[in-house]
C-alpha cells in the first residue's frame, strides 16, 4: 500500500470522525482551478466505503477464479506433458518453474486483498493495491501463457501419433465429438474471468486446449473392455485367407476363443441397435456406443439381449458360438466409427490409455 493511499485512508477517517452524526456540512476543497464547495455527511462516506468494499470482493473473486483457472490449465498440460516422448522434456522442466511463479502469484493476490480487507475493506486504497498487483504480475501471466502454447501443439502432436494406429484421422474424432447434441453451457461461468484470460490465451492455444479435451472425451467414451473373459485371439484385424473359400480378403475384425467362459460381454455401455440372425454373421449383436462408435458380436449361439435395449459394460450379450458363416466355436469381434472398421486390439489400447 503506497504512503500517499495511506494518507488518504487516514484523511477519510479523520473527515468521518469530525462530521456530525445526522445532516451533510459544507468542505472548502482546493485544487489547481480553484475552491470546491461540497456537500458531504457521514452516511456518504459510508455508502462510498461500502460501494469501494464490494469492488474489492468482486475483484477478488475474479482474480482468485483466473489465477485457479490459468493453474488448472498448467497442472492439466503438464501432467499430460509427462506422457510425452524425452523431445518435450526441457519444456516440462520450464511449464514447472512457471507453474511455480503462478502459485506464488496466487499466495501474493491473496496477501494483497488480505491486508486491504484488514486496513478495513473500506477505502480507496484496497481496489488500488489489488489492480496494481495484477499490472505488475501481467508479463508472470503472459510468459506462463507463451509455456503452455508449445506444450499443448506438442501433446496434441502425440494424440495425433497415437490414435494414427487405429487408422482414424483426428479430424474425423473432433467433428464426431463437437456433433454431439447432449451438451450444456458452461455452469458458473463468468464474463469478467473469461474476459482476461482470453487476453492471454491465444486463439491458436484455446483451439488446441478444446481440441485436447475432445479428443480426451472421444477416447474415454471407448469401449475398452475385452468381450470375453481369459480369451485367446485366433485370427487378427486385416488381409487374410479365408478358411473356407481359400481366397485372399480383408478380415474386418478379429475372432477369439475362451476356454473358460463362453459368455460375450458388452465391451462398453450403449444401445443395443440390432439382436438377431443376419446372414453369415449368424447371430448377431450391435451395440451403439455414441460419437460414431459401435462394437459388433457375430456366430453367437445365444443371444440375451434385445434391440433398443440399454446395457452397461461387462453385461452378458449371449453366447459364444458357431452359427453363420464360420468353420467352428468362436466370437467375431468387430469395432466400428463413422461406418468403418477400426482394429479392435489398437482401439483397446488407446481406450485403456486414458490420462
Amino acid at each position: 500500500m503506497s504512503h500517499n493511499s495511506h494518507d488518504a485512508g487516514i484523511w477519510l477517517a479523520d473527515i468521518h470522525k469530525q462530521l456530525p452524526e445526522e445532516g451533510s456540512v459544507q468542505l472548502l476543497i482546493p485544487s489547481e482551478t480553484g475552491v470546491s464547495h461540497v456537500w458531504v455527511g457521514r452516511q456518504d462516506i459510508d455508502r462510498y466505503q461500502q460501494v469501494q468494499a464490494q469492488k474489492v470482493r468482486r475483484q477478488r473473486r475474479i482474480y482468485t477464479l483466473i489465477s485457479a483457472s490459468l493453474l488448472a490449465i498448467a497442472l492439466t498440460v503438464f501432467g499430460q506433458s509427462l506422457q510425452l516422448n524425452q523431445r518435450n522434456s526441457s519444456l516440462g522442466v520450464r511449464l514447472t518453474q512457471t507453474q511455480d511463479q503462478l502459485q506464488q502469484l496466487s499466495q501474493s493476490a491473496d496477501q494483497v486483498i488480505a491486508a486491504a480487507q484488514t486496513a478495513g475493506a473500506n477505502s480507496t486504497p484496497d481496489l488500488s493495491s489489488v489492480a496494481g498487483f495484477i499490472e505488475t504480475q501481467d508479463e508472470a501471466f503472459s510468459l506462463y501463457a507463451e509455456f503452455t502454447r508449445p506444450l499443448a501443439a506438442l501433446h496434441l502432436e502425440s494424440l495425433g501419433e497415437e490414435f494414427e494406429n487405429t487408422g482414424i484421422d483426428l479430424p474425423d474424432i473432433i467433428t464426431s465429438v463437437a456433433s454431439e447434441p447432449r451438451i450444456g453451457s458452461p455452469i458458473g461461468a463468468d464474463d469478467g474471468v473469461s474476459a482476461v484470460i482470453n487476453r492471454y490465451v491465444t486463439q491458436d492455444a484455446a483451439e488446441r486446449l478444446e481440441q485436447i479435451a475432445q479428443l480426451n472425451v472421444f477416447r474415454a467414451n471407448l469401449p475398452d473392455l475385452e468381450p470375453m473373459v481369459a480369451a485367446r485371439m485366433t485370427s487378427g484385424f486385416g488381409m487374410r485367407k479365408h478358411p473356407i473359400t481359400g481366397q485372399v480378403v480383408p478380415h474386418r475384425g478379429i475372432d477369439m476363443v475362451s476356454d473358460e467362459d463362453r459368455t460375450v460381454l458388452a465391451a462398453g455401455a450403449g444401445q443395443v441397435t440390432f439382436a438377431g440372425r443376419r446372414g453369415r454373421y449368424g447371430n448377431f449383436v450391435v451395440v451403439d456406443h455414441g460419437l460414431g462408435v459401435e462394437t459388433r458380436y457375430a456366430h453367437l449361439q445365444r443371444i440375451d439381449v434385445a434391440e433398443g435395449e440399454f446395457v452397461e459394460k461387462g453385461q452378458a450379450l449371449g453366447v459364444m458360438g458357431d452359427t453363420g458363416r464360420t468353420t467352428g466355436l468362436h466370437l467375431h469381434y468387430e469395432v466400428r466409427f463413422a461406418g468403418q472398421h477400426v482394429d479392435p486390439r489398437s482401439m483397446l489400447e488407446v481406450a485403456r490409455n486414458v490420462q
